[in-house]
């Protein structure tokens, strides 16, 4: 899931992406975010995207804020301007490799989900 608002210490906009850890063997996840819809399987895409280590690898629920102080690496865009449109989509990865685990569920599927920041 992914929720917007303004920072009330900046006023800057900020998306926050919350999402279950299902699985016992996560090492890390890859939040990919654009402007762009999703157009293939690769993770971590070549949107921006954030690395999240799991943080207990036993399951349990993930939350990462995008704000200005905390950009994504690896492409554009690197921090949330306001009143746009972002599609992400978040990727669980383990020793094996790419895992099943894709959030939302129908971001298996392009273009992924949008999300719209408010005008702060």
């Amino acid at each position: 899931m992914a929720t917007t608002s303004c920072d009330p210490s900046t006023g800057n906009a900020e998306i926050a992406f919350t999402f279950r850890d299902n699985s016992t063997n996560e090492e890390l996840f890859w939040v990919d975010v654009n402007q762009s819809a999703w157009s293939g399987p690769g993770a971590p895409s070549p949107w921006g995207f954030k690395t999240l280590t799991s943080s207990t690898g036993s399951g349990g629920t993930v939350i990462w804020v995008w704000t200005v102080a905390d950009s994504l690496s690896g492409g554009p865009p690197t921090t949330p301007v306001e009143n746009r449109t972002y599609y992400w989509r978040v990727r669980a990865h383990n020793s094996g490799g790419d895992s099943a685990h894709v959030y939302p569920a129908n971001s298996t599927t392009p273009p992924g989900t949008a999300i719209t920041t408010p005008v702060c």
